[in-house]
């Protein structure tokens, strides 16, 4: 049922369906990651740490866990702390993805060297994704205009 109300972007009903499910299921690691999810998508970064650390809790060998858990500390500007939490998910799962959510995460705290690294093994994983390759050369531009100060 949750599911169906998310489709339909009426996130308070889904909020309560899966805090029921989380009732009925407390062990239940995928309930409290899409509840952690769904309190993210509406803005509820302090709600979806709370979940996503007991997913993380419940799941350790998770990678989505993981960097849910990294975008909610990201959210609350504890970056060094989003940071491993996005480096434990790419330990878990090598992707393009995390890469690039690694990166995001170091670009905000400065350390641009480590993130046009992380940028260049996503952009070369997934030659397709625009994205990266865009982050990248506004990294690059951003770094020469700091270095030309």
């Amino acid at each position: 049922l949750a599911k169906a109300f998310m489709a339909k972007r009426d996130y308070s009903s889904a909020i309560a369906e899966l805090k029921l499910a989380v009732l009925q299921n407390p062990t239940g690691a995928a309930e409290h990651r899409v509840l952690g999810q769904v309190l993210l998508l509406t803005n509820q970064p302090q709600e979806a740490l709370r979940e996503l650390r007991v997913t993380v809790e419940l799941d350790p060998d998770s990678a989505i866990a993981h960097r849910y858990l990294g975008t909610a500390l990201f959210e609350t500007q504890d970056l060094e702390s989003a940071a491993r939490e996005f480096r434990q998910a790419l330990r878990l799962d090598p992707s393009a993805d995390n890469h690039y959510y690694l990166a995001a995460c170091l670009m905000s705290l400065g350390r641009d060297d480590e993130a046009l690294a992380e940028l260049q093994i996503a952009s070369t994983m997934n030659p397709t994704q625009t994205l990266y390759r865009a982050r990248m050369d506004e990294l690059r531009k951003l770094m020469q205009s700091r270095s030309s100060r």
